[in-house]
């Protein structure tokens, strides 16, 4: 729904220009709200960013580790030293991968995954280990098992 100033989202300043705009709710009213082409695509590409963010926090969710925090484009845990080789691996995959509502984009995304005992303490996890860390888990589920 457009301002009572606007129509179709078209609105002309008392220059003349035209300027395509939004309602905004300010104070006990709408006013319209300018927006140009690269505000719209920053809005467009956020909005599909965080669409993405939460189709994965679902899928590591789904693996039974919560989700604590968002922080911009990531996604924060707290969890004991015997879930966190789970946590770590469920973060790596699911981070990684493409939603099924973007078909072909297949190694779009990557991701880093944190450890630390705090947020300011982060040490990131070398990509190269997440293979000895899926071994790892195997070996202690096995002998567990």
């Amino acid at each position: 729904v457009f301002n009572k100033f606007a129509e179709n989202g078209r609105y002309y300043d008392d220059k003349g220009k035209l300027n395509y705009v939004y309602d905004q709710w300010k104070g006990r009213g709408f006013e319209p709200k300018r927006i140009w082409g690269s505000a719209l695509a920053e809005n467009l590409c956020q909005a599909l960013s965080f669409a993405i963010l939460k189709w994965q926090a679902m899928c590591i969710q789904a693996d039974c580790y919560q989700i604590n925090l968002n922080i911009h484009d990531e996604w924060a845990g707290v969890y004991s030293r015997d879930k966190l080789k789970g946590a770590i691996l469920s973060f790596h995959r699911h981070m990684s991968r493409v939603p099924p509502f973007l078909p072909k984009a297949d190694g779009l995304l990557e991701c880093e995954v944190d450890v630390g005992l705090n947020y300011a303490e982060f040490t990131t996890i070398p990509n190269s280990a997440f293979e000895e860390i899926n071994k790892e888990l195997n070996s202690e589920h096995n002998t567990t098992s």
